[in-house]
């Protein structure tokens, strides 16, 4: 019997044992909720704080998974506003065509 097929059958094993008389996984959770939900602007605060930190540490992740594309994606955003900043540069020189003013 391969590896793969003992670690299967041994997790088979594990969660039959972790079942009920009636056949119901027991819950192991517990209560993960709020009992009042806040509406004060401190509490919106706080979401939103603890939002941000997940979504940048999924960015953070996902530079680490491919940093090909995270450093493809920084080289473009780089090249696009060097071009921005270009565009600005030359539609705000001056018109006059004598180099000596």
């Amino acid at each position: 019997m391969g590896s793969w097929r003992r670690n299967l059958a041994f997790r088979l094993s594990v969660v039959s044992e972790k079942e009920t008389s009636n056949g119901q996984k027991p819950l192991a959770a517990g209560f993960t909720g709020d009992v009042a939900e806040e509406t004060s602007v401190r509490a919106r605060a706080k979401s939103a704080v603890h939002h941000v930190k997940d979504e940048a540490g999924m960015v953070a992740a996902h530079a680490v998974d491919h940093p090909a594309a995270t450093g493809s994606a920084i080289a473009a955003v780089g090249l696009l506003g060097l071009a921005i900043g270009y565009m600005l540069g030359v539609s705000s020189a001056s018109r006059d065509r004598r180099w000596y003013r």
